[in-house]
């Protein structure tokens, strides 16, 4: 069976890793499991969605609770207590620095996430959220 047209206007091509986004394309309606990182199924721990994390406030004007995908990723950082089977997020978001926990049941997964993560400091938790693993790994 065919893949998705992503050579149409409305696919967009990510130059660092070439990673595919086609808009008009969900593949959860096609019986495809979904590879975004928001949906994959490796982004659990225990069976509970660890995507997107809880945000803690660390510095900044105030803690505005943030919840969702929000703010600017500024870096990533693996657990230095094993199992390193958890990854923290850092973000900047109206002001303030926070992290999130990424908690996973496979660890090897959750080694090539934080180096992919790390790769798109400076890009949204929402852009991040939308990226599509079907070529990776």
């Amino acid at each position: 069976m065919p893949g998705p047209d992503v050579t149409g206007t409305e696919s967009a091509i990510c130059p660092d890793l070439t990673f595919r986004v086609c808009k008009d394309w969900e593949p959860e309606q096609k019986g495809v499991p979904s590879m975004l990182i928001r949906d994959h199924l490796l982004m659990s721990r225990r069976g509970i969605p660890n995507w997107p994390p809880v945000w803690t406030w660390t510095d900044g004007l105030e803690n505005t609770h943030p919840k969702g995908e929000v703010g600017i990723l500024k870096a990533v950082t693996l657990s230095g207590i094993g199992p390193s089977d958890r990854c923290y997020l850092h973000i900047y978001y109206q002001g303030s620095v926070y992290i999130g926990c990424l908690l996973f049941d496979d660890r090897a997964f959750c080694g090539q996430l934080a180096k992919l993560l790390d790769s798109y400091c400076n890009r949204s938790i929402a852009e991040i959220g939308g990226l599509d693993l079907s070529h990776t790994f």
